[in-house]
Parts: C-alpha cells; sequence; structure tokens
C-alpha cells in the first residue's frame, strides 16, 4: 500500500475526444529554501499560463462542456517509518 498526492493533470473541454480544447494544471513544488508548499496550482492554457487555487482543481470532476479531468499524475508520498523500540531478551 501507499500514499500518493494528485501533483498534475490533463483535462478537456468539450463534446468530444476529436473536438474540443486540452489543458493542463500543475502543482507548485515548494521553494528548495524553506521547503513548505503553498497549494497553489499552475494552469497551462495554450499560450496562457496562470497561478490557481487548489479549490479550482477540485471543480475539474465535471462534464459536459466543461473542463473535465482526463489524465492524472500522482506521486509517491513518503510514509513515515516507526522504528523498533531496542528491547533486550532474557534467557
Amino acid at each position: 500500500t501507499g500514499l500518493y498526492e494528485l501533483r498534475a493533470l490533463v483535462t478537456h473541454q468539450g463534446s468530444s475526444a476529436d473536438s474540443g480544447h486540452y489543458t493542463a494544471y500543475v502543482k507548485k513544488t515548494a521553494p528548495k529554501v524553506g521547503g513548505v508548499e503553498d497549494g497553489k496550482w499552475w494552469w497551462f492554457n495554450d499560450e496562457k499560463v496562470q497561478e490557481v487555487s487548489a479549490e479550482k482543481i477540485e471543480t475539474l470532476a465535471g462534464g459536459g462542456e466543461t473542463h473535465s479531468a482526463l489524465i492524472l499524475l500522482y506521486r509517491a508520498v513518503e510514509l513515515p517509518t516507526m522504528e523498533k523500540p531496542d528491547v533486550e531478551m532474557e534467557a
């Protein structure tokens, strides 16, 4: 088992796969200094790139004529490990 987080997705807007418009959303990575992510995403729409909130990503599950998530890309999250306590065994 594992834990994964959504890092990017491709969306489609249109009535069929043969027509419409494809865009991509990519989650911003944490800066090397400080290392804290702000939960924001980048939306790549042809030559336009803009920052969007995580709430926008949650709206992409729809269908019809609005943008719908088509391809989801995840990254594995490292799980914390529990160290076994050192216990001496008695004979």
